[in-house]
């Protein structure tokens, strides 16, 4: 903001710099401006050009109009964030004055959107206004003062009258306005019940969570939490103090309990807290374990910053080497990403035997190496293959399921999913005041921390061992409440198991250990997200019998809302059908017991039960497959066990929890493992990915023939220049580059000849080869089929063009054929890196056997999966002869994670893309695609921006815009051209699926040739447009017209592309989805998808975010706007 100020101040007589970049003071923090500069991320590097179109939006127009508002019209609200604000006791009195929604307990600024347009909407419909609140004309330094003293509590009970509490009471009350707003805003409907914690079966809404603000009371929830166990053996409450000022830990209780005795207590503080805290932890835990029958075990923090920072003082503890007692804190401890910045074996979260899988069709060696990985033994062991199976079955069938429970327990998380309180933000003394209905004896961390400051030490010795204590009272209070109106196994359905520390110890390499890590995190919380639906209600799908279809087939009655299905429905024909729900009773916990581990990689005909699992099931669960939605009605295609009734009954959906691939990876960097374990005693060079991964820089390794292949490269580009096999500037440099090193990089902006580059690369790699006497096998693979389809087209075509046919180049995809692969000495094998899994899995000789590997889209596909691609490639007898070739672009999507992975300094950020994992400090390897062969020259400008900082300038080599002209003139004369003709049409259909179907049928029409896309953000949005489409066209989906989200979209392109954001003419829904809507990754590929034409549909609001994005404005400026007033 100041460089922008400073900039239009004194240019043209100075000049600033363009270039800023992120920066936090340390805490440690700085001695001088100069060392500032050593904690700069360079990576955090980016243009002033970026952002200048936003801070002129919030310097010219958002500032003025925030400043030039009244008192009585600035949006505030009370809650979690508001502690250390000055305005905070203002505030909350304000909120109560007037009923505000913030009083709604727990609730974020995003939640408590959805409320306010339920608000909204009531008002509206019933043409009620908010009663005016008059401030008093004072200073904005008196403010908080004047809303402080007034004294409420004097004026006997508060009439809300018209406030946001009593309208949202009235609204929930109310049958009719929920039908309407099930029409109107399906979305607010469904997320107002949850927050509120309403049935949505229930004839009366009463909601415990405004009935404890109404009444300032504490209600019970009643609904299932996951966060907080019903009972423990043993807990081990912790209680910590921090600085405010420089956020370091100042002290931490301990207090370890068991059946209401305390076993231990103790307050450390002082220097070198890691050092005292760590033993006596490592002595606490191995006490546990000591025990006979070993007991179940607690940790608990009363807050998340408190949890965040017993974290903190456990990574503390690192010297050069790690103590048995630190290693046994961290796995009893620790299952979050953050053990991650530990260099210790992670902790292992779910039994090895779900994450290796079978083992049953590997050889006799490849068992022997299997169970010495697995037993970190020097040397294999003799034996039958059949024994060599049941000793590394009796290792990995530990009997650790995944548990929902974290290992540190929350107890302000715990209250909040189990009780409603009347204030908007739990402290400890309040919490201490309200459930134990006494005097509030506990300090607060205010007056624990002035006791620390004035140094009187005993006092503050007591007050953290009351904390603590006081944690052991709430827990105790919470489990009362909840008897008292519920069961409670009902309520808290997490029991504990016997407690256990379990280490991730496969493989010995740290690099290979934290991969394994995040695969089997991002299993276990795909499982518990699963598994933590069939406890909500608002996530199933309730569904009625109505009568067979054919075959398998049923019909049924969808009794809730079908969004809830539409999203995840799968329009894709596949070889076999996934089975991806279960079709339980609604009158039983039959799908609480269902076991998804079972059945997580079965389908069709795997899909049976054992006598054992009906009994446990009550025989009450069916395995579904949806397979049409019209209206209300499905046809879903069932796996029952046998004497599954159907009639008279209904049913609820869940999603079933499937996994076919963890298994593949795990193996995958086992196998590395066990290569790399080979070629140690073997004294020969490390696997090539861990070499790439772990070195600085891979620019030493060079192709041993690169001098002689680049004189061939020179004589082959003279022979095809001006051809169609002719490489231009920047893609001869990329592929001399190829030709020069094992590693090579090409990125650059959508449209700019990724693919087309690989594929002519991968042609002229196998004539070189020919030339010079050679074999060239390259295998390729991406992320999804769509890019290796395009690749594989592409190829096929060049090689049309060249003097070779098909006979002398074999193209052969591992979906279809992969049987003569083995004889052919120049091929071309695609295929996903699953498929190289079970080739290689089939054929083991086949690994290192391949010349060349090839990525496309490699920005999305996982560091951890491409481990499986590399065993193709990777050989230790001639590595300085193979290559690989990895093609992509960081500033598109990249691989979805349950969670944000730390990266330890100095190390490759391994947990995302491959991609992204080996550009890191791999700058001279890496070629960036000038030439643009996609947009016109309009896109190609809006799109620039994002890349000027990483190269050079891209040029249009596309400039045929002429094919879609007549179609846009028609539409907009069309009489479907009228929006609020659109908006009046139905309550059914979203009026932005009427004009996107609209300008669909009018561009297929005109231009009949022409490839059309159309783009959403979400699958609820995408099935609404399918839906509509269909009603006039035979398909919605065909060569010439998709329709699909961002995400499966990416390495894509059309003639012409809607982009259709219809949906955010709903603010509060926009800001709740802020940073998905505004991700830049995903914004780019939406809007670079087009050839000729690409048509923005959204409301003024996307322009005009709270938080705002440059690319849509850009994109804006360069556009011709039609508006509908």
């Amino acid at each position: 903001m100041y460089a922008y100020c400073l900039r239009n101040v004194v240019e043209p007589y100075a000049q600033i710099e363009d270039t800023a970049y992120v920066w936090l003071c340390p805490t440690s923090g700085i001695t001088s401006v100069a060392s500032a500069k050593d904690f700069v991320n360079p990576d955090t590097y980016f243009s002033l050009k970026i952002v200048t179109p936003l801070l002129e939006t919030l310097l010219n127009k958002h500032l003025p109009s925030v400043l030039n508002d009244s008192l009585e019209a600035v949006e505030w609200g009370v809650g979690t964030r508001c502690q250390g604000c000055e305005f905070e006791s203002g505030c909350t009195s304000r909120a109560f004055a007037t009923g505000d929604v913030s009083l709604v307990g727990g609730t974020k600024g995003k939640e408590r959107s959805a409320l306010k347009e339920i608000i909204r909407l009531f008002r509206t419909r019933n043409r009620t206004k908010m009663k005016p609140i008059t401030f008093p004309d004072v200073t904005a330094g008196k403010w908080n003062d004047w809303w402080t003293e007034v004294r409420w509590d004097r004026l006997g009970p508060i009439d809300f009258g018209r406030s946001d509490l009593a309208d949202l009471y009235a609204a929930i009350q109310s049958p009719d306005f929920n039908s309407v707003l099930q029409q109107m805003n399906p979305t607010a409907l469904q997320q107002g019940y949850k927050l509120l914690c309403l049935d949505r079966s229930s004839v009366r809404n009463d909601s415990p969570i405004l009935k404890a603000v109404l009444e300032n009371s504490v209600e019970v929830l009643g609904r299932p939490c996951f966060m907080f166990p019903p009972s423990e053996d043993h807990a081990i409450n912790f209680s910590v103090l921090h600085d405010p000022e420089t956020d370091s830990v100042i002290a931490i209780s301990i207090l370890h309990c068991s059946e209401n005795r305390v076993l231990f207590s103790k307050v450390l503080f002082g220097r070198d807290l890691s050092k005292q805290f760590i033993p006596i932890m490592a002595s606490r835990i191995r006490f546990i374990l000591s025990q006979s029958p070993v007991p179940s075990a607690q940790f608990y923090v009363f807050s998340t910053k408190e949890r965040d920072l017993v974290f903190s003082i456990l990574l503390d503890g690192f010297n050069e080497t790690t103590t048995d007692d630190l290693q046994l804190c961290f796995a009893a401890m620790l299952d979050q990403t953050d053990v991650l910045l530990a260099p210790i074996v992670p902790p292992l979260l779910i039994s090895k035997e779900k994450l290796i899988g079978s083992l049953g069709n590997k050889s006799k060696l490849d068992l022997q190496w299997y169970l010495r990985v697995l037993e970190n033994a020097a040397s294999t062991k003799a034996g039958t293959k059949e024994s060599l199976q049941t000793e590394i079955k009796s290792i990995i069938k530990d009997g650790i399921d995944p548990v929902w429970m974290p290992r540190i327990a929350v107890i302000s998380t715990a209250i909040r999913s189990t009780l409603a309180l009347p204030v908007s933000r739990l402290t400890m003394t309040n919490t201490v005041a309200l459930l134990n209905n006494t005097n509030n004896n506990v300090l607060s961390s205010d007056d624990m921390y002035t006791l620390w400051k004035t140094g009187e030490l005993m006092s503050f010795e007591k007050a953290m061992f009351e904390w603590s204590s006081a944690i052991h009272e709430i827990c105790n209070s919470i489990r009362t409440r909840i008897s008292e109106s519920f069961n409670l196994q009902k309520v808290l359905v997490n029991s504990l198991p016997p407690f256990s520390v379990s280490r991730l110890d496969i493989c010995r390499e740290p690099l290979l250990s934290r991969l394994l890590f995040q695969t089997q995190f991002e299993m276990v919380k795909e499982f518990q997200s699963v598994k933590e639906a069939r406890f909500d209600k608002f996530e199933a799908c309730e569904v009625e019998y109505q009568r067979p279809h054919e075959g398998f087939v049923q019909q049924f009655l969808i009794r809730s809302d079908t969004s809830l299905i539409q999203a995840s429905m799968n329009r894709n024909t596949s070889d076999f059908k996934m089975y991806s729900w279960i079709l339980a009773d609604s009158l039983v916990d039959a799908a609480i017991k269902f076991n998804d581990l079972r059945f997580m990689n079965q389908v069709e005909y795997g899909l049976s039960f054992s006598e054992e699992e009906k009994r446990e099931t009550l025989n009450s669960v069916a395995f579904a497959e949806i397979n049409s939605l019209e209206n209300d009605m499905a046809q879903i295609e069932l796996r029952m066990p046998k004497g599954f009734a159907l009639r008279g009954r209904k049913f609820f959906l869940y999603r079933r929890f499937v996994d076919f691939n963890t298994h593949k990876v795990v193996q995958g960097l086992i196998n590395t493992e066990i290569t790399a374990l080979a070629r140690l005693e073997r004294e020969e060079l490390r696997p090539l990915f861990l070499r790439l991964l772990g070195e600085t820089s891979a620019t030493s390794l060079r192709v041993s023939s690169a001098n002689d292949d680049l004189q061939v490269e020179a004589q082959l580009f003279e022979k095809y220049q001006g051809g169609p096999l002719h490489l231009l500037e920047s893609q001869r440099q990329a592929f001399q580059g190829v030709c020069k090193n094992v590693l090579s990089l090409i990125w650059g902006p959508p449209g700019n000849g990724k693919t087309h580059t690989l594929a002519v690369s991968a042609l002229r790699l196998i004539e070189i080869a020919k030339i010079r006497g050679r074999t060239c096998r390259i295998l390729m693979t991406a992320f999804t089929h769509a890019a290796i389809s395009t690749f594989e087209t592409k190829f096929t075509h060049l090689l049309s063009l060249s003097e070779y046919s098909s006979g002398d180049v074999t193209v052969v995809n591992l979906k279809q054929d992969p049987n003569n692969l083995i004889q052919q000495k120049h091929c071309v094998v695609v295929g996903t890196v699953w498929a190289i899994h079970k080739l290689l899995d089939k054929s083991p000789k086949l690994k290192g056997d391949f010349d060349v590997l090839v990525v496309d889209e490699g920005s999305q596909l996982l560091t951890s999966y491409a481990s499986i691609a590399f065993q193709a490639v990777d050989s230790s007898l001639n590595l300085d002869q193979k290559r690989v070739l990895i093609a992509g672009d960081h500033l598109q999507l990249g691989p979805i994670l349950k969670q944000p992975y730390p990266i330890p300094k100095a190390t490759r950020p391994i947990y995302g893309s491959i991609l992204s994992c080996l550009i890191h400090k791999n700058e001279s390897l890496t070629y960036m695609l000038r030439e643009n062969f996609r947009f016109v020259r309009e896109l190609c400008d809006m799109v620039q921006p994002l890349y000027v900082d990483y190269g050079q300038a891209f040029a249009p080599y596309n400039s045929n815009q002429t094919m879609v002209k007549e179609a846009i003139g028609q539409w907009l004369e069309s009489p479907n051209g009228d929006m609020e003709a659109l908006m009046r049409a139905s309550f059914e259909s979203p009026w932005y699926s009427l004009m996107v179907s609209d300008m669909v049928l009018t561009f297929h029409s005109c231009a009949p040739n022409a490839r059309i896309f159309v783009i959403t953000p979400h699958r609820l949005q995408r099935t609404i447009i399918q839906n509509t489409l269909e009603l006039h066209l035979q398909t919605a989906q065909s060569d010439l017209l998709r329709i699909d989200t961002v995400e499966r979209m990416q390495g894509d392109q059309a003639d012409i592309v809607i982009a259709c954001y219809g949906f955010t003419g709903h603010r509060q829904m926009l800001e709740n989805e802020i940073e998905f809507i505004f991700d830049i990754h995903r914004v780019n590929v939406a809007l670079s998808r087009s050839k000729a034409l690409c048509i923005l549909v959204a409301s003024k609001n996307l322009f005009q975010p709270s938080a705002g994005l440059s690319h849509f404005k850009r994109f804006k400026d360069a556009s011709a706007i039609v508006d509908w007033k």
